[in-house]
């Protein structure tokens, strides 16, 4: 099996992290995902996943 994952320099790990993302951020949003950007100084992008409870739940009993 294949493993795709990011080091933690490439991740927002810290509410302030995505915080910064959310109070001026471009939206693209699809049926099945919203994505937030913002510009940031550092010479890399970074990557952060927010979920909302209410899809959890719909996923776990999904799974079950």
């Amino acid at each position: 099996m294949i493993r795709f994952y990011f080091k933690k320099k490439f991740r927002l790990s810290t509410q302030a992290n995505f915080n910064f993302v959310f109070e001026k951020s471009v939206k693209l949003e699809t049926l099945e995902i919203i994505m937030l950007s913002r510009l940031n100084f550092l010479e890399y992008s970074r990557l952060g996943l927010s979920i909302k409870k209410k899809m959890l739940n719909m996923l776990m009993i999904e799974i079950d």
